[in-house]
């Protein structure tokens, strides 16, 4: 497959074909074979003057690639990439099977769950569980494309998660990011979310926050998995982000082979998820409104009105129910404010 430059200008250094060993590069046309290492890439970027290039349609700037997500710019370049073997033999189905799936790996991590879908997805957020829930609608469980595309966008929603959360840890540490891709991220325009890399941002992320303490320690080791090349984790993760970007490129058709691919799409998913199952132990809370409790001669106590982000908590709250209060003594956050606790709250 030859892949068009779409750089505008010249320098334009286009990846056509990756091996074992070496990396095929167009450069201004003219093909040019190099080793399969970052260093060797970085050094013909530098000796032609570029400060971009192209790999499997899109377009990289020369400080948004590092060692942790080079490995995942290559893998992309695969063309057609098909779920590991080991989960395309043990295909989920639309039935609840896979729903119970979810319940027994967070059992198995020591929370306490109970067994109806709302139960279960709540664990996830409501980042997360709100196309989990849609799965489970009449539309959800039709064999269309509107399923997979409610598949996809759970898949997409997990990475936004997991960046904001290694973003926040990042905010508090430095006052201005000079990453190209974290600076690409707050850049984002409106309707750009859609398209953005959050896989190889959090690689970024992660990497950068790799030598401090972490909050959610369990991201660095979910990432050191998914950036084994070997590992059933990384091939799940080409596949399930492969057919979101050829579902929003409209390249899926509703023909005989979508049954085929809903199921395997959902395998994927599944074993994502559950791999994330640790999210589970945090909770998102958000700050509604901040009060202040105070008497001359006592101390200043800030009454906090909160509820927890989830699908049963809108419920709950749409029905008229009160938020929770905590007091905290001498300190206070923000109102509107989100907050990541780990724990019950």
């Amino acid at each position: 497959m030859t892949y068009e430059s779409h750089i505008q200008g010249t320098r334009n250094i286009v990846i056509q074909e990756v091996t074992e060993s070496t990396i095929t590069v167009s450069v201004d046309g003219e093909l040019l074979d190099i080793q399969k290492k970052l260093d060797a890439l970085l050094a013909l970027l530098e000796k032609q003057q570029a400060r971009s290039f192209q790999a499997a349609e899109k377009i990289y700037n020369i400080g948004s690639i590092t060692q942790a997500n080079f490995d995942l710019v290559l893998g992309r370049m695969g063309g057609e990439t098909g779920l590991p073997d080991e989960l395309a033999q043990h295909l989920a189905t639309v039935d609840q099977t896979w729903v119970q799936s979810l319940r027994q790996e967070l059992l198995r991590r020591g929370v306490s769950v109970g067994s109806k879908p709302p139960d279960i997805f709540q664990y996830y957020g409501g980042l997360i569980e709100t196309f989990l829930q849609k799965m489970g609608t009449p539309p959800g469980q039709e064999r269309t494309l509107r399923r997979l595309s409610f598949m996809a966008e759970a898949y997409q929603s997990t990475l936004r998660y997991l960046c904001y959360i290694q973003l926040a840890q990042l905010f508090q540490r430095i006052e201005k990011p000079s990453s190209p891709a974290i600076l690409e991220f707050i850049q984002m325009e409106e309707g750009q979310h859609d398209s953005f890399d959050f896989l190889s941002l959090l690689l970024l992320l992660t990497e950068m926050l790799s030598r401090q303490a972490s909050f959610m320690p369990e991201i660095n080791d979910f990432v050191a998995e998914l950036t084994d090349t070997g590992s059933n984790l990384h091939g799940s993760a080409l596949f399930l982000e492969m057919h979101r970007r050829r579902l929003l490129d409209q390249a899926i058709s509703e023909d005989d082979n979508l049954d085929r691919l809903l199921d395997e799409y959902l395998t994927g998913l599944v074993f994502w998820l559950r791999k994330l199952a640790f999210i589970a132990h945090y909770r998102l809370v958000s700050i509604k409104d901040i009060n202040l409790s105070y008497r001359l001669g006592t101390p200043k106590n800030f009454v906090h009105l909160y509820g927890e982000l989830h699908g049963m908590y809108a419920e709950a709250y749409s029905e008229g129910e009160e938020y929770r209060a905590h007091s905290i003594k001498d300190d206070f956050t923000y109102s509107q404010s989100v907050l990541l606790f780990k724990g019950s709250t």
